[in-house]
């Protein structure tokens, strides 16, 4: 009889406010995955970044002795002994896969105490994986303003904007090694960068000139604004393949 392995419950995370480096958040990058990702690289303070990089570490302490007890496991099921020379070899030479996070530079070359988070997930998951009904489902990171409202047409969110990030601790054990990534759930934005979304005059680079032409109230754009979210939270369960 086959028994379905479940995963622990997702440990959930949120971050300090930070500032976004290269975000995709308004759509998918999909420069080296086909199906997409969303993705934040968020840069912390010093301090902050210590503190979150030591609650990474605890998690992937904690799941050390469990990738360890997976491969123990695998040698023990093997069928043949090719599957278990090859289990006992990934048993050997277990490591550590690149960290989710890395030092932050200035323009000399000199680290500044910040660190950059790579937080992200894919555009999709697989449904009913194996069956007849399988099929992708698109995930999209839900977005919030700074009052903590839904924003279902969210504006470009450009670098350089200071967001909080939402997400899961997800420990993984593959070949590159027993690692940790972070898993991008929801972003609220605390302010935009100039560089996008409803920028001003000054966001385009004009200054003030006195004298000049000055539109009247009847010409000048208001400012969109978005209302909560309608659909609800279709984000998959840790337990769903991606």
């Amino acid at each position: 009889m086959t028994t379905t392995k479940k995963r622990a419950p997702a440990v959930k995370f949120i971050t300090p406010e930070g500032v976004a480096v290269f975000p995709k958040l308004n759509a998918p990058d999909t420069k080296f995955k086909a199906e997409g990702e969303y993705q934040c690289k968020l840069r912390l303070p010093a301090e902050e970044s210590e503190a979150f990089i030591e609650l990474i570490e605890a998690q992937l302490k904690a799941y050390w002795p469990i990738a360890k007890a997976e491969l123990e496991q695998r040698v023990a099921d093997a069928k043949t002994g090719k599957q278990k020379a090859e289990s006992k070899k990934a048993l050997d030479e277990m490591k550590e896969a690149e960290k989710p996070y890395k030092p932050a530079y200035d323009d000399d070359g000199n680290e500044t105490g910040e660190y950059e988070f790579n937080i992200k997930t894919p555009a999709s998951w697989l449904k009913d994986k194996g069956k007849a009904t399988e099929k992708r489902m698109p995930i999209k990171p839900s977005i919030f303003d700074a009052r903590g409202n839904a924003l279902k047409n969210p504006p470009e969110i450009w670098g350089g904007s200071r967001l909080v990030v939402a997400g899961e601790f997800r420990p993984f054990n593959m070949p590159i090694g027993v690692g940790i990534s972070l898993r991008l759930n929801a972003v609220q934005i605390i302010e935009l960068s100039g560089g996008g979304g409803a920028r001003d005059a000054a966001g385009f680079g004009f200054g003030k000139h006195e004298g000049g032409y000055e539109g009247s109230d009847e010409d000048q754009a208001p400012a969109k604004s978005s209302g909560p979210a309608e659909d609800g939270d279709q984000r998959p369960s840790p337990d769903d393949d991606f």
